[in-house]
């Protein structure tokens, strides 16, 4: 049985560039996805409270995409992906002044099989 933890993307302030440091990680899992087809992948986006709920509701869908569409690239199916939306709505952290890659503005990768 293969066990994945649950991983990050972590982003800047209103980004939803995938930044060099978690492509590695990605890219490993989307191996695994190849070579395990009844493997799938949640992802979910998520944004800070800074700003407009609604905007942020968007980029969090945004920073989604952005990790469905790296994977995809690395050939994996798009059936093997879920995805969710939840913008501001499940902090993580309290702290919104938080400078650089909070994990309030992130992408949750969570693996299951189907």
């Amino acid at each position: 049985l293969l066990a994945l933890p649950p991983y990050f993307v972590l982003y800047e302030v209103g980004s939803t560039n995938i930044l060099k440091v978690y492509q590695e990680r990605l890219n490993f899992y989307a191996t695994k996805l190849r070579k395990y087809p009844n493997l799938r992948v949640a992802l979910t986006g998520h944004a800070d409270a800074t700003g407009d709920a609604a905007k942020n509701l968007l980029l969090s869908k945004k920073r989604a995409d952005a990790v469905r569409t790296y994977l995809t690239n690395k050939g994996v199916f798009i059936d093997q992906i879920k995805m969710e939306y939840d913008g501001e709505q499940k902090p993580m952290e309290t702290n919104e002044t938080k400078v650089g890659k909070s994990q309030n503005r992130r992408v949750e990768v969570v693996f299951f099989k189907y």
